[in-house]
């Protein structure tokens, strides 16, 4: 079978086999680039959809948030539960919100980037009532891509006063 594959009698399955190895070997896919693509999807189907479900799918059950720039007692979120909430919220807070990725980089497991989200505050923001302002501010973030390709856990940062300061909300008055 092999012999008649490569003899000259059967050319064209000789060019088929070689041209399917090669289309393999060129579209093998780098982790990196794997987790790159998984963290894209999550904003295209997610984020910017605010399809909680997506969030819900992609996110690991044993799912850990960090960030300092977060209100107190949220800063470290341990379970899935408690983060798919303050996306609800997020997303009623602002039913506009949109994120573009600026730039991407990965290693390993791991996989960093800058967005840049813009909204309108038309919802609760917590116990704040909404302003009616939008807000474009940037997020440096890390996400740890698990072997399920789930996000495992993420690192977030922004500039808290600057979105505040957007929202009309800093400096905080004297009330």
């Amino acid at each position: 079978m092999i012999s008649y594959i490569f003899s000259k009698k059967n050319l064209t399955g000789s060019i088929t086999v070689f041209a399917l190895v090669f289309w393999m070997i060129g579209c093998s896919e780098s982790v990196e680039e794997q987790n790159k693509r998984i963290v894209k999807q999550v904003y295209e189907k997610g984020v910017n959809a605010h399809n909680i479900k997506y969030l819900d799918s992609i996110l690991a059950d044993n799912y850990t948030r960090h960030s300092q720039s977060s209100a107190p007692g949220m800063q470290e979120i341990t379970d899935k539960g408690t983060f798919l909430k303050f996306g609800k919220m997020h997303f009623n807070a602002f039913p506009d919100w949109n994120e573009k990725i600026e730039f991407m980089v990965a290693e390993g497991d791991k996989v960093a980037f800058l967005t840049i989200g813009t909204g309108t505050n038309t919802g609760k923001i917590g116990e704040i009532p909404p302003t009616g302002k939008s807000v474009k501010i940037q997020n440096l973030v890390v996400h740890r891509i698990d072997e399920n390709n789930q996000i495992a856990e993420t690192w977030i940062l922004w500039d808290n006063v600057a979105l505040l300061s957007q929202l009309g909300l800093y400096p905080p008055t004297k009330e």
